[in-house]
């Protein structure tokens, strides 16, 4: 089980090492002289930790959640993945509040309270029912709102997908999550693992449809990624996608909000979807990841 003092270190290797392994500056286009996209830089790399994380996956990570989709009854996968989704709230209600998203900080802080207790510690999504639907935010995408740019995809060992800009999210994020204070960490090490489990569960169907759909899953899995983060950073609603500028580190697949200052404003681009947080939602105008 990757412990924090891990996490840490890898997230140094990717934002201090493997800059300084790139001796070519993209000037200008969406690949340089290599055939290497502009916002995957350390495409060597990421590929290298993509097929260990496929090799994972495929001998051990895909044959327990077969099994445990095969043994655990429906009900309880679904009491499972809701208790997990429950205690990953606060990191949502944090980081909503850190981007200012008012109706959003309410919404998440009363599904937590309601489904901690009327629903029993989180096993049965009571909220849902009462109109507080969930949604997501993360420190990374609180980093985007803030105005810092996402840098290069980079793939963890173990984490999968992210970039220069969410792994480093992942370090704040850690401190929200409430099981990382338990004082038995054998405890918490089998909860980490049980949600992977949980989590892998519910992707077996879409990963099937992955490998027959595709030749180079790496490819899929990256863009997959990043129109996903596209689709969370913007609320569900984002804008025209627009080229990368020519930052080195900081400047690949742009999602913040630091461009809009020396742009017009796009009048046709979608709102946010909360009224109260419109102020808060990245520019329409932004190049995004």
């Amino acid at each position: 089980m990757i412990q924090f003092k891990q996490l840490i270190f890898t997230i140094m290797v990717a934002t201090l090492i493997l800059p300084a392994c790139s001796t070519t500056k993209v000037k200008t286009g969406s690949a340089d002289s290599a055939g290497r996209v502009k916002y995957d830089r350390f495409e060597g790399f990421n590929r290298a930790i993509f097929k260990f994380n496929l090799k994972v996956d495929r001998y051990f990570m895909k044959p327990v959640a077969k099994g445990y989709r095969k043994v655990v009854p429906k009900f309880a996968r679904t009491g499972v993945a809701n208790f997990f989704k429950n205690l990953r709230e606060p990191i949502t209600t944090v980081n909503s509040l850190f981007q200012g998203k008012g109706k959003r900080f309410l919404r998440s802080l009363g599904r937590f309270l309601i489904n901690s207790t009327i629903g029993i510690y989180g096993l049965f999504d009571v909220a849902k029912h009462m109109g507080l639907k969930r949604h997501t935010e993360d420190f990374g995408q609180t980093l985007a709102v803030w105005g810092v740019k996402s840098g290069p995809y980079l793939v963890l060992p173990l984490f999968g997908p992210s970039s220069i800009r969410d792994s480093n999210g992942l370090i704040v994020d850690y401190y929200l999550y409430p099981p990382n204070y338990m004082e038995e960490k054998s405890t918490r090490d089998k909860m980490f693992l049980l949600e992977l489990i949980v989590i892998r569960e519910s992707l077996l169907i879409a990963s099937e449809i992955m490998e027959e759909a595709t030749s180079d899953q790496y490819i899929f899995v990256r863009e997959a990624y990043r129109q996903q983060r596209r689709y969370e950073i913007y609320d569900g609603k984002p804008p025209e996608e627009k080229g990368p500028d020519d930052s080195f580190l900081f400047g690949d697949g742009d999602d913040s909000k630091e461009k809009e200052k020396d742009r017009p404003a796009d009048k046709s681009a979608p709102e946010p979807k909360d009224k109260g947080d419109r102020d808060k939602a990245p520019s329409a105008e932004t190049a995004v990841e």
